[in-house]
């Protein structure tokens, strides 16, 4: 929907913008996009805002500050998020069918719309057309709009609404594609140039993915894509990451960049 997309790059950019930022300054922006994405009705963006804000004053809380709260706390934190991103679709649909909707709220009847229909009808669908599927997956293009125009247009309505990232990933590559991307997820903490703007950024990211399916738009995919990639480590892309950042520590007004590094 417009509203989820628009939700996305308010908060991807609230990030990006306050990557140097004190924290007294992030707060205030992330409090202002609190406001703007409650016009935008989408919850999802709101409550990863919200999350993003505890988990860096519970780092602050406790103690882990400058590198001991990069080194220690956030790589924990986003193990615990890669986790609790994978697994809550499949906890959400064991236990769904004991939820009815006449006893939730109306700010949480989407999320079991989902775990009782939009996540259990893509496998109706596998099952009774491409068996092989479970194994395969069913090709690009099945999850979103591409195939409303082809002869599996009955897809259409189920495989749309999908709304999980890590969903769409398997039912459109199978199992070597859930293999790939689970690894570039438990590699993404080794990387060096990492800094807690980029756990912040993935963190947000992965929990935005939980119930949205993200390829909708090419928005969330570059920016996911551009971060897990292994193209961060090769030595040629180091070394020119380490000029760029030679050259703005020499700069006597340092402070008149704002310049992200992925």
């Amino acid at each position: 929907a417009d509203s989820t997309l628009t939700g996305l790059l308010i908060m991807i950019l609230a990030i990006f913008l306050t990557a140097s930022a004190p924290f007294w300054f992030r707060l205030a922006v992330f409090g202002a996009c609190l406001y703007v994405l409650q016009i935008t009705t989408s919850k999802t963006p709101m409550l990863t805002i919200v999350l993003l804000v505890c988990l860096e004053l519970f780092g602050r809380v406790i103690g882990f500050m400058q590198g001991k709260y990069y080194n220690k706390f956030l790589p924990n934190i986003y193990i615990g998020i890669v986790i609790i991103s994978i697994a809550t679709p499949f906890v959400a649909i064991l236990y769904g069918y004991t939820i009815g909707f006449g006893s939730v709220t109306v700010n949480t009847s989407s999320f079991v719309e989902r775990a009782t229909d939009s996540w259990i009808m893509p496998h109706y669908l596998i099952e009774r057309y491409f068996p092989l599927g479970w194994l395969t997956g069913v090709g690009i293009g099945t999850v979103g709009y591409p195939v409303y125009f082809s002869r599996l247009s009955e897809w259409y309505s189920a495989m749309n609404q999908v709304d999980n990232f890590q969903f769409a990933i398997y039912l459109q590559f199978g199992v070597a594609g859930a293999f790939l991307y689970c690894f570039l997820l438990l590699r993404f903490p080794r990387y060096e140039s990492n800094t807690p703007w980029h756990y912040d950024v993935v963190i947000a990211l992965l929990l935005y993915g939980i119930t949205v399916l993200g390829f909708a738009g090419s928005s969330y995919s570059f920016v996911f894509g551009c971060l897990l990639s292994p193209l961060r480590q090769m030595s040629v892309t180091v070394e020119a990451r380490n000029i760029v950042r030679r050259t703005l520590s020499d700069d006597p007004k340092p402070e008149r960049h704002h310049l992200a590094i992925i």
